[in-house]
């Protein structure tokens, strides 16, 4: 970005003026000067101290935001994902413990008359669950 101020006149108003203090800042620049050299160079150079200040607080939400969201997504999709769901036995629907390996609608139907559980063992009373088919699903149910 180019110079956005006549620097000779400047000069040549430094040379036969008094210096005024700055009005935005409220600070003074260096003596004999109108203006402050590094806050030109920052305004030239595109930032600011307090829009870069802004901009990085803004930054940061925004990757904040991001993080929480994917973090969301994951966990929505780990819980609610049908192949890795894991199943209530006391409370699930027939179509939920159908999802279960080894469980089709006649044994979730099953599943269901045989209620209320008092552990997941109590599975294997059901008709057609023997020790193979536990196995394959006893990491996916639980009892509440």
């Amino acid at each position: 970005m180019g110079q956005f101020y006549d620097e000779e006149k400047i000069k040549a108003m430094e040379n036969s003026a008094a210096t005024p203090a700055d009005p935005t800042s409220g600070t003074s620049p260096p003596a004999g000067k109108f203006y402050d050299e590094a806050k030109l160079s920052a305004m030239e150079a595109g930032s600011t101290p307090t829009a870069s200040r802004t901009q990085n607080l803004a930054r940061f939400a925004l990757i904040a935001l991001l993080v929480i969201a994917g973090i969301g997504l994951i966990w929505w999709k780990i819980t609610h994902n049908p192949d890795t769901m894991i199943v209530d036995i006391n409370h699930a629907s027939a179509e939920q413990l159908s999802y279960l390996p080894g469980i089709g609608e006649a044994r979730a139907k099953d599943i269901i008359k045989h209620r209320p559980y008092q552990t997941i063992e109590d599975l294997k009373k059901v008709s057609g669950i023997g020790e193979k088919t536990f196995e394959k699903l006893k990491s996916r149910v639980k009892v509440e």
